[in-house]
């Protein structure tokens, strides 16, 4: 269904976001960039950039393509056809003051293009501003998250176990299953806001294929086609007694949830590998009853580190060298959001967040074991929004 974004919506997401920045303090001008972050405050996502004026206390969206589609689609008031930036200055100028922009986001060609037309005084970062104020949801993202987070666990724990046969290639696979999750209501798409990141569904693995070397920064690995699509399934085919690695993100209205679930094809999983994944399965439990408001994600994550077993020690959160310290990630219409449960991450969780738990183990010559879950943190503790964790799935 074509839907737009609520007017009401967009205009609680401005509001929200000028007494942010006036809480910072001294600004004249924010510069947003990255289309996803335009959606969230105008509804629509063009080739434009949005800049919020102090002065005014609104947004203005200046779209180079396509305006007319802006025009259909955005739920504010100040949309502009441009053909280059110097057709800004008549709005604000040449001076913009102190501007924020986002520095992960933006080219130093655009940033260039911007110089050639305006004065900045002070430049600075927008990103950890906008990061946290995308961090809270709001009733309408809740609804979004859980619609998403419904279709996860259906496809995960339903439809799965049907796709795989004996025979079918990683990436036969990751085309039926991708299939399988728009026929169930995905979006069908993968959102970072890394912009050096990438991905289809996720992270699949047959066998030792989920314990490859990735760039990515998760416990789970991935072969891939090739060395230049690391992050498609490969052709390796699926064969008895291997262990099955799926971690996947559908996306419902833009927003994204985070599940993985681990399949036993046609083989004998030893008490050692299900005692790993059950402790990881532990793990889950404890830290989502510790996702209440006020809780620190860095105390989080020293309270579980400092106290797993010397067994799940050696290769928790990844495999030998290639570990990665962090236990889960917020998300959102990002898959890759604030905050993360982590060291380095002091401010308390706040209601309505949504944070995916990921503990999983390496285990050699075998694959990945172990669960991933998407909570939203409430006073009582992690509300699970992807059906909950399950022990391996024995598929015969």
């Amino acid at each position: 269904m074509y839907e737009l974004l609520p007017k009401e919506e967009s205009k609680n997401r401005i509001d929200k976001f000028l007494n942010m920045m006036d809480e910072y303090g001294e600004w004249d001008n924010v510069i947003i960039i990255n289309r996803v972050h335009q959606y969230y405050f105008t509804g629509t996502m063009q080739d434009a950039l949005l800049i919020f004026n102090r002065k005014s206390r609104k947004p203005y969206l200046f779209v180079r393509r396509d305006y007319d589609r802006a025009k259909d689609e955005a739920v504010i008031e100040e949309v502009h056809k441009i053909k280059s930036y110097g057709a800004i200055l008549k709005f604000f100028g040449s001076d913009l003051g102190v501007t924020y922009i986002e520095m992960s986001q933006m080219s130093m060609l655009v940033m260039n293009r911007i110089k050639k037309y305006f004065d900045i005084e002070k430049l600075y970062d927008a990103d950890s501003i906008l990061e946290r104020l995308l961090s809270v949801k709001s009733e309408y993202e809740l609804e979004c998250i859980r619609k998403c987070g419904e279709i996860h666990g259906f496809v995960l724990d339903e439809i799965v176990p049907k796709l795989l046969k004996k025979g079918i290639s990683e990436r036969e696979f990751q085309g039926e299953l991708y299939n399988e999750f728009i026929k169930a209501g995905s979006h069908g798409l993968l959102r970072f806001y890394n912009p050096y990141n990438e991905g289809l569904m996720g992270q699949f693995g047959f066998g030792v294929n989920s314990l490859y070397n990735t760039n990515h920064d998760g416990p789970g690995g991935m072969k891939g086609l090739s060395s230049v699509i690391p992050i498609a399934g490969s052709d390796d085919k699926l064969k008895a007694g291997e262990i099955v690695f799926v971690d996947t993100s559908p996306i419902y209205k833009g927003y994204q949830t985070d599940k993985a679930q681990i399949y036993n094809f046609k083989g004998n999983v030893s008490n050692e590998e299900r005692d790993l994944h059950h402790e990881c399965m532990e793990i889950l439990e404890k830290v989502s009853k510790m996702l209440t408001v006020g809780n620190i994600p860095s105390d989080i994550y020293n309270e579980v580190i400092n106290n797993i077993s010397d067994d799940l020690k050696k290769n928790f959160m990844g495999f030998r060298d290639r570990k990665v310290s962090f236990l889960g990630h917020g998300l959102g219409l990002f898959l890759d959001g604030y905050p993360v449960i982590a060291n380095g991450f002091d401010d308390p969780l706040k209601e309505n967040m949504v944070i995916a738990i990921e503990p999983k183990y390496g285990v050699e010559n075998r694959g990945v074991v172990g669960v991933e879950e998407s909570f939203i943190v409430t006073p009582k503790g992690g509300e699970c929004v992807t059906g909950g964790a399950r022990d391996i799935i024995d598929i015969f």
